[in-house]
Parts: C-alpha cells; structure tokens; sequence
C-alpha cells in the first residue's frame, strides 16, 4: 500500500470526521498507521510534535525504523520488530527529534489487503515513563483532506459524427492534446471505467438534435476513497482495539453504544454484555451515579456538553464491585446521528499507589520504618500549638544509643543497622499510639509525647532505657548490650516554641551522657550541671 502525503489522512484512520478530530484531541498516546515497509501513512498530533512536523506535513517521507531503536526490541528496528501478521504488545524505546530515548509499549495489529496480503499495521506506543501518573498535554485536530475532482468538457456533432474535447478531457484519458477519439465509436472505446458523465442535447429550430455537450468527471480518486474509507473505519477501529485504554461511547440516555477491549479488561464486561446497557449498572459507583445522571439530564434539557473534553480523576468499579481511581477524558461527538459522548478512561491505580509510597518515602525512614525527622518537627508544631489553648504541656524526649559506635566499628554497619532495627522496634512498643517517635539519623531519636508533663514524661523515659537492658541477638554475631541516655524537656507556663523546647531536650541528653551510660535528665534552666553554652539540666531525679 502506497500513501503520497497526508491527503486522506481522514480517510486512513477516519470513523467520522468529529469522532476521528475527539479521538486525535484527546488520544494521550503516539498512534501510528504505517506501510509494510515501514513507511507511515498516519501520525497523530504526539508523534508529529516528536518528529518536529508540521500539523500538515506528509509523514510518508518518514520510516518507523528511523525512530524505534532496534536494540531496546531484540531484533530490526520499525516494522520489523512488529512480528509480521497479528497483532501483538512489546516494549521498544522511541527516539524523539531532540535525541531524547523514551520507553514506550508498542500495541499493534496488522491489517491484510482483499488478496490476502498485509497492508498496513496500525499501533499505539505508550509513554512508560507517566504510566501512575498521569501526567499528559492538550492535543491538536486532525486536518481534514478534500478531494479535488477532475473535469473535462466535449461536445458531440450529431451531423457530422466528430467529438471535440477539451484540454481537461486529454488529461482525464492521459493523452496528448490532438490524440483524442475523432468519433463516438473511438471515444466510447476509450472511456475510463472509473467516469461519471454529465450531457444536454441540444436541437435546432426544427427540433433535430444537431450537437451534444457534457462534462466527464474522473471518480477514480472518489471510489478509491470510499474503499479507503472502509478501510481506515476498520483501521480506527484496530487503533481503538489496540488502544491502552479503555474507550466507551454511550448516547444520550446513558446507554453503551461503544466498548473496546481495554474496557473488556478493566471493568470485566465484555462488549457484548456492555452494549446497549446503562453506564450507571457497568462502572460508575454508587457515589457518583447522581453526578452522572445529573450530567444527561443537562444536556437533554440545554444541549451543552456536561463534559467538555476535560481529562478528570474519579472513581470507577468493575462487575465484581471493586472500586478503583481512573483518569477520564470524555467528549461529545455531535456529528454521530444521534449525537454520542465518547471517553478514553484509564485505570491510575499504580499512578496512586506510587503516589502514595513517595508521599510515605517523604516522612519516614527507610530503615527502621519510624517517623523521620520533619514528621517529628510537624508534629512538635501541631502539639504545642494545641497545648496553647489547652494548657496541657508537651514533652519532648531525645535519646541515643549507648556503645553504638563500638558495634558499627568491630561488625560494621549491617549489623549496626540491625541494632538500630531492634531498638526502634522495642522503643515503638514502649509508647502510647499518639505519641510519635522518630528517628534523626545515626542512633539519634526523637520522641513528641503531647498532654504529657514531667512525670509522665520521666516514666517513659525509664521505660525506653529499660527497653534495652535486654541484650539485642543479632544472627552471625550473637547478643549485644546496648545502653541508652534520654535527655527530657517539658512545655512549661511561658510559651514555648519547636525550636527552644528541641534545645532544651538536647542540653538535657548531653547532661545525661555526661553522667554516664544508661542515664535520663529533665533540662532545668536552674540546676547546677553545666551544659554546652552554659544551659543546665536537672541532674537531681535522674538515673536508670
């Protein structure tokens, strides 16, 4: 198959011309139609931004080798790689016109001619690197092609029996001027089998037919293009197939007009069971069929799109009833008769979940599995800004290891890391299910005890050095003792700040270090035992 240029683009990958403009609109993928020999005949708006055309540039000039890389895919690159006949799913990497290398996932399917020969493969690459996130630009139309007709004009003497043609009629039959027919009997032994003619007799004052004229017009190009037309509505239909997600069509009322395979796989149904039924009973959870409803009824009552092609987050649910987050474009194709909406709906569960794990990769550390050390300053904030119209003190605890040093320099830092494992896993035992414990960094950990005041906040002291006089096994090695010093501070009457009560509690660690191993201390700004910059921490009630 041989395509020059885009001028039946429409034709190519059309199913309707405002169907086939939302679907390029709104198709967040690179589709493609290429040859067998890996010659394009159809880009959609993605791929020609990659390839740095112009909307209305050919991309026959353009192969698929020339920007799928032949490594990433095992074997030759473009067409090649596509396993000829079928259709299939693999992995590649796209070389865009910047040099940029982007994972896609090429989902194609080969299309055969009348003679049973392969025609076309039409196909869609997924971008890998937003698959969940989602995270796609607004999409530009497809241009629709014209057709521009031939004509040629004649005239017949009925008298004389000799035809006259026009410049156009020499082109039509793909003749030299002057090579024409001299008589009908020639003419009509020449005609082209793709003619549509047009003629008028015309008669002198008696009424005797003297002479006739007409128009031919060439509609080769027309027949072609319907056959083309079929075709591309079978090619549309194999890139909607193909596509990565799920496509659904409903009219007006809310009934299925439209399902492809993707839809197949995510919400369960297949095709057969979705047509014809309301959306509401397939996919949409009980929380959102008043929304949905709400939507027809909108359009029946003003005609406005309830969508207007905005690509949305919401929910969704398959047949067995699960719910899960989908991105949703959707809009109306005004054309189809009666007018349907249609949308491209994708399944962001992953896009979520990822979300989520950054989000808890963003306030915890990654060994022990604690708080890390903006979770403790935040919840610090938030306690002792309650503490402000409650009255009710906060405390703050910050400990370390005692001979933490030793283990990580005689058995390194695996077996130092599973120390700090254990101790984190013993002190998150020892501590009320608001409290919030942390960990600094190295063997430094942080404890918020909100509505706790100095006695309390002692007794939990107590209870995390005692949490070690346990010796920690740790496999290949064998038990390890390990102390712990806690240096406490309370919230007093004066107002305090995240700031001031952390260095207070700090003083208080290094008074307790300083006694020895094993030891607590309440910061007090009155006692005797001087701390770093001359702040004193009560050394009077310590100890364990």
């Amino acid at each position: 198959m041989r395509i020059e240029g885009d001028a039946t683009t429409s034709q190519l990958i059309g199913i309707g011309r405002e169907e086939l403009a939302g679907i390029a609109q709104t198709l967040p993928d690179l589709a493609f139609v290429a040859g067998p020999d890996g010659r394009l005949c159809w880009l959609s708006p993605p791929g020609r931004r990659m390839l740095d055309l112009e909307p209305n540039q050919a991309v026959s000039a353009y192969r698929l080798e020339q920007f799928l890389i032949a490594e990433s895919m095992g074997c030759h690159a473009g067409v090649g790689a596509l396993a000829a006949g079928g259709d299939g799913r693999q992995e590649a990497t796209l070389r865009a016109c910047d040099g940029t290398h982007i994972p896609v996932e090429v989902t194609y399917r080969w299309h055969e001619d009348e003679h049973g020969e392969l025609a076309c493969v039409a196909g869609i690459m997924a971008d890998l690197r937003w698959r969940s996130q989602g995270l796609y630009a607004s999409r530009e139309r497809v241009a629709e092609a014209e057709m521009v007709a031939g004509l040629g004009s004649w005239e017949w003497n009925v008298t004389t029996g000799t035809v006259t043609w026009s410049p156009g009629m020499y082109r039509l039959h793909g003749m030299d001027v002057g090579d024409g027919a001299e008589s009908v009997e020639q003419w009509l032994a020449t005609v082209h089998p793709m003619i549509h003619g047009r003629g008028k007799m015309l008669t002198d004052d008696s009424g005797r037919s003297v002479r006739m004229v007409g128009t031919l017009q060439d509609v080769s190009e027309q027949h072609a293009a319907e056959v083309a037309l079929r075709a591309s509505q079978a090619r549309a239909r194999s890139i909607l197939e193909t596509a990565s997600d799920a496509y659904i069509e409903h009219d007006a009322n809310g009934r299925v007009t439209e399902w492809n395979r993707q839809a197949e796989i995510t919400f369960g149904w297949s095709r057969s069971e979705a047509l014809g039924r309301h959306l509401v009973s397939l996919i949409i959870p009980v929380s959102g069929k008043d929304r949905f409803v709400r939507g027809l009824v909108h359009y029946a009552t003003t005609g406005e799109d309830p969508f207007a092609g905005v690509r949305r987050e919401s929910t969704a649910c398959d047949r067995h009833g699960r719910t899960f987050p989908v991105e949703f474009a959707a809009w109306l194709i005004e054309a189809a008769d009666p007018p349907v909406f249609a949308s491209f709906v994708r399944d962001i569960t992953d896009r979520k979940q990822a979300q989520l794990e950054l989000a808890r990769q963003a306030t915890t550390d990654a060994l022990t599995g604690l708080a890390n050390r903006a979770v403790l300053t935040d919840r610090l904030e938030h306690a002792l800004t309650a503490s402000a119209g409650s009255g009710e003190a906060v405390s703050l605890l910050l400990t370390d290891l005692d001979g933490f040093k030793s283990v990580n320099d005689a058995h390194g830092h695996t077996v130092g890391d599973a120390v700090l494992v254990e101790t984190a896993q013993r002190w998150q035992e020892s501590v009320r299910a608001g409290d919030t414990l942390a960990r600094l960094g190295d063997d430094e950990f942080g404890l918020v005890l909100p509505d706790t005041d100095q006695q309390e906040a002692v007794r939990v002291a107590r209870r995390l050095i005692d949490a070690l006089a346990v010796a920690i096994e740790v496999e290949g090695v064998g038990e390890l003792t390990l102390g712990a010093s806690v240096g406490v501070a309370v919230s007093g009457v004066a107002p305090h700040g995240v700031g001031e009560l952390r260095r207070e509690a700090d003083y208080a660690l290094y008074a307790a270090k300083h006694r020895g191993r094993g030891q607590y201390r309440v910061f007090s700004a009155t006692a005797s035992v001087v701390a770093p910059d001359h702040v004193t921490a009560n050394t009077g009630d310590g100890g364990g």
